[in-house]
């Protein structure tokens, strides 16, 4: 029996499959399953998150799935709430005065929104479980003056996120602290290989972190547990149940497929050879 389940709900930060697939490269999700059976841990996951979903989404449709088993709920969403206000209002931002009250529409709501999720994960958490939210990251600036709007409204979610950690117990992995490198994303705003490295490496600290003191914790920018190299390509099998899973309300990889044939190290990969030993 795995003595830990951890869920992931939210948005592409974890759902990012489509964003580096083309270049072969696994997503968020195969890269903390191969942690998981690398290093033999008796560990099961709960995959809910979905590319493009806000907070509205997650507390409407994502939190009512959450398995009463869990023992480590991960939650990144917020990026897509800040991404919908700069776009709906991108025409407008260069006049300081409706600049001041649109940013303070929003502030406004994300406060309210955020709000309510964190009370609704107070309603479904158990003693045994444990909650981590990410911080909202700064993206590749490609874009010329558009940092100075875009990361005022950063700091303001980041800021929401870490003052409802801190009044709900909630462990914070910050994302905003550990992607500092171009090769952290695979276009402007979303998680590369790379970045996805980062994220399920603080995972999987959290989570032994908690097994030893149980204390609330910041976590970033861990990225030397047990890294792997990813020449082998990932199974097709794999690619297609990661698009079937995206239809399905209650889905679990341990009890949807056999992952003996497909992830055993016997069996799908000389894990020696992918390390270079």
């Amino acid at each position: 029996m795995p003595s830990e389940m951890i869920t992931l709900i939210g948005d592409s930060i974890f759902d990012n499959l489509s964003y580096v697939e083309n270049n072969g490269d696994p997503c968020v999700l195969q890269q903390l399953w191969r942690k998981i059976r690398y290093n033999a841990l008796p560990w099961e996951v709960k995959f809910l998150a979905q590319d493009g979903a806000t907070v509205e989404d997650v507390i409407n449709g994502q939190i009512k799935l959450i398995p009463p088993t869990t023992t480590f709920l991960v939650v990144s969403v917020g990026g897509n709430n800040g991404l919908q206000f700069l776009d709906d209002h991108a025409n407008q931002f260069w006049n300081p005065c409706m600049w001041l009250t649109l940013w303070r529409e929003f502030s406004q709501k994300f406060n309210e929104v955020y709000s309510i999720l964190a009370a609704s994960i107070d309603d479904i958490q158990t003693a045994e479980m444990s909650v981590a939210v990410c911080t909202i990251y700064q993206p590749k600036w490609t874009i010329p003056g558009s940092k100075e709007i875009v990361l005022p409204v950063i700091y303001y979610m980041n800021y929401v996120i870490k003052s409802f950690a801190k009044t709900h117990g909630f462990h914070v992995i910050d994302v905003y602290a550990m992607f500092t490198d171009d090769s952290d994303y695979a276009n402007p705003i979303e998680p590369s290989c790379k970045g996805g490295d980062k994220l399920t490496n603080n995972m999987i600290k959290m989570v032994d972190h908690v097994r030893m003191n149980g204390a609330s914790h910041v976590y970033t920018a861990y990225t030397s547990y047990h890294e792997l190299e990813y020449e082998t390509p990932i199974p097709n099998e794999f690619s297609l149940l990661y698009d079937a899973m995206q239809y399905r309300n209650n889905w679990s990889i341990e009890n949807s497929y056999d992952w003996k044939a497909l992830w055993s190290i016997e069996n799908a990969y000389d894990w020696k050879a992918l390390k270079g030993e």
